[in-house]
């Protein structure tokens, strides 16, 4: 694809996507040590509040000791290619999904940031089969080599089934999906979402050496924000942050439904004191059944 969708052209697509006898699916994994954990809820319930109702929202919970053998036993058989913990629960996944489906795999800390930005991505992977967020492996020396990134990626179940896990491999050359690109190197066009903004200071290169993007990076098309990537969640501090972004953007896309639907301001600000309340709440583990 040499040029950007437009809104109607998008619309007029998912009619088509929508009629099909096909399944689609938004998937997040986890292992069960993070599955649970409080600085994820307001981003759950942004997948919700945004999902068209066509799409079906999974979640998978993996035994970490599961995966963390899994991987072990595929660096001990391979001199150079083996399975992250990632690599392994996508690959599980994708091995008991419907071939005949479409699948947007999102990263615990990442999220979309409008229905119609949902519409695009399955609307891409149905054009290109494989579509997401564009990256750079800044920690290898692999020629600045580009791939789709693992965060946010939506295929056509039946082709990533035919790729196998050697399209989760890593290596000397790749990280976690980035061998799909060196298999299929015409996925890469102006079609991927890119970094248009971070929350603060860039700190990886996309092309050549100006760093685009980093912590808190929003991804678009032809500068259109399409999903959120926060790239941090691994201590308290990291997930505290998140937690404070995820619920801001989250009062913010409610707010905004809400508006066009016409509810007046006093119901606004109920509504804003009753997720503040509940934020509180469910951090101090007080969150009635």
């Amino acid at each position: 694809m040499n040029k950007y969708l437009s809104q109607q052209e998008v619309e007029n697509y998912w009619d088509i996507l929508i009629k099909k006898d096909i399944d689609l699916f938004v998937y997040s994994l986890s292992t069960n040590d993070l599955s649970s954990n409080w600085a994820f809820i307001f981003r759950h319930k942004i997948v919700k509040l945004l999902m068209p109702e066509e799409v079906k929202i999974g979640t998978l919970e993996f035994n970490k000791k599961y995966c963390e053998l899994d991987s072990s036993r595929s660096k001990s058989e391979s001199k150079s290619d083996y399975l992250s913990i990632h690599s392994v629960m996508i690959r599980d996944l994708i091995r008991n999904l419907n071939s005949n489906s479409f699948c947007l795999i999102l990263d615990l800390d990442a999220f979309p940031l409008s229905k119609y930005a949902i519409k695009l991505t399955f609307v891409l992977a149905m054009l290109k089969d494989i579509n997401g967020n564009i990256q750079r492996t800044n920690c290898i020396d692999n020629g600045k080599h580009l791939f789709i990134g693992p965060s946010y990626i939506c295929f056509n179940t039946d082709v990533m089934q035919n790729l196998n896990e050697s399209a989760w491999i890593a290596n000397e050359r790749s990280d976690v999906s980035e061998e799909i690109t060196w298999v299929k190197p015409d996925l890469i066009d102006q079609n991927l979402f890119r970094p248009i903004k971070t929350l603060s200071k860039p700190i990886w290169a996309l092309e050549g050496k100006k760093k685009v993007y980093g912590l808190g990076t929003t991804f678009g098309y032809n500068n259109l924000p399409v999903n959120y990537h926060h790239f941090y969640s691994r201590n308290f501090i990291a997930r505290l942050h998140f937690f404070s972004i995820s619920f801001i953007k989250y009062i913010k896309i409610k707010l905004a439904i809400n508006k066009n639907k016409k509810i007046n301001l006093k119901n606004k600000i109920k509504s804003l004191i009753s997720e503040t309340k509940f934020s509180i709440k469910y951090i101090l583990g007080k969150v009635s059944q």
